[in-house]
């Protein structure tokens, strides 16, 4: 009986890298991405303090959703479990066990998220081997909330949190029964504390902003700072430097493909890409920061219907964004040799892995930060088709990311032809 395993972290490069399958050719069962939704949570400031201190007040539940891109060319029968590992680890933590010393109530409301829900469905022959899962929810309680946030030494929330946020994820295990081949895919989502106080009683939001100006050595932007934020002048680059003060959180969110554009042109001149750790830099909404029309320089087609591809040549594809997919973020950096806090300013930059039933791709794509002069605006994505390719219909996947974990994907239908007989055909 053939057993292969292959275990890939499809994570959110919030957590400082991404780590992907090195084969872009599916020809066997795979799971491409994980999507959590939302990508990130913002808890309330409340879980500071134990469950008889919140003044009776309810917290949560937090709600996700999750979803599998599963695919098998060879139209099997995949078998799909997804459960939470609640602790920030770097594996899919297997084997899990809850930690005994935990709450009752806690541990009670932890076993059904690290049950593993089970799906079962046939592979699509007609969508290349895509198969359609039911998403998957989660309802995380006030007290398994409790649980999966880190505690100090005497038990106590740790006060980084109000800093940092915590990474557990989603594990997704598929599986085809009839040979036991099977892959383990663990995605990261974020738990970031709201510090949002509006909704409190006026006497208690001045104390609770102090313990939080004291915890983060900054205090919190007032309206007079975001309105002059506007007023200050850029610098070379267009950019202007970032508030020292705490703006109000605005938990991440997945971005959205609206379109997908396709061409067998070259461009007349070359562009880097890459896709860094840590964003572009933000800058004003005026700056240029967006990037120009997708269709601009006319090489660039929508596609509408299956698209001819001839063997042994290459097709570019280019994904667009919803607007407002380049979210603005603020994180907290420590300089090691001062010893002290700064505020930085990011927008999200959105880079795109492509997979492919017939062929090669130039793997992972990203959109320059800022887009800047020595950037490219864009995630395109170049597949290229074997010359001994079979004609007939194929598929490529693009699974798009953005920094802080936030996923979406689109699949496009190609049909591959002869080389001989591609001139002058359209969309099928």
């Amino acid at each position: 009986m053939l057993r292969i395993l292959r275990t890939l972290a499809v994570l959110g490069l919030s957590a400082g890298c991404i780590n992907l399958p090195s084969e872009d050719e599916i020809r066997d069962m795979r799971v491409l991405a994980v999507q959590v939704d939302p990508p990130e949570i913002l808890y309330s400031f409340l879980h500071l303090f134990s469950p008889d201190q919140r003044a009776g007040l309810a917290l949560g539940p937090y709600n996700i959703t999750t979803r599998m891109l599963v695919v098998d060319p060879m139209g099997r029968v995949v078998e799909l479990t997804n459960r939470l590992c609640p602790e920030e680890r770097n594996d899919a933590c297997p084997g899990y066990r809850i930690r005994d010393d935990a709450p009752a109530q806690e541990i009670q409301d932890v076993i059904p998220l690290v049950t593993p829900v089970q799906r079962q469905a046939q592979a699509q022959v007609s969508l290349a081997g895509e198969l359609q899962f039911a998403p998957i929810h989660f309802q995380i309680s006030e007290h398994a909330m409790d649980y999966m946030l880190p505690r100090d030494a005497r038990g106590n929330l740790d006060l980084l949190g109000i800093l940092f946020p915590t990474f557990p994820s989603v594990v997704a295990r598929a599986w085809i029964p009839e040979t036991d081949e099977q892959e383990v895919a663990y995605k990261r989502f974020s738990l970031s504390m709201d510090l949002n106080t509006a909704g409190l009683p006026a006497e208690a939001q001045e104390p609770l902003r102090d313990i939080f100006r004291q915890a983060l050595g900054f205090d919190f932007c007032t309206p007079e700072q975001l309105a002059m934020e506007a007023m200050m002048p850029e610098d070379p680059t267009g950019l202007r430097p970032p508030l020292q003060c705490i703006k109000e959180r605005k938990a991440n969110r997945n971005p959205t493909i609206t379109r997908m554009l396709w061409t067998t042109r070259e461009p007349e001149g070359g562009g880097g890409g890459g896709f860094g750790g840590g964003g572009g830099p933000a800058g004003p909404p005026d700056a240029g920061n967006e990037p120009p029309d997708p269709t601009d320089d006319g090489r660039f087609q929508d596609v509408t219907g299956r698209v001819p591809v001839a063997q042994g040549t290459s097709i570019t594809f280019r994904p667009v964004m919803a607007d407002g997919d380049h979210e603005p973020y603020q994180q907290f950096v420590f300089d090691g040799e001062t010893g002290m806090a700064r505020i930085e300013a990011y927008e999200e930059d959105i880079a795109c892995i492509w997979y492919t039933t017939h062929g090669n791709t130039n793997g992972v794509n990203g959109e320059g930060g800022g887009f800047g002069p020595n950037s490219a605006p864009y995630a395109d994505g170049e597949i290229s088709i074997h010359p001994d390719a079979p004609e007939g219909a194929a598929a490529i996947w693009a699974v798009c990311v953005d920094q802080r974990g936030g996923t979406d994907w689109r699949r496009i239908d190609i049909e591959v032809v002869s080389s001989a007989g591609i001139g002058g055909v359209g969309l099928f």
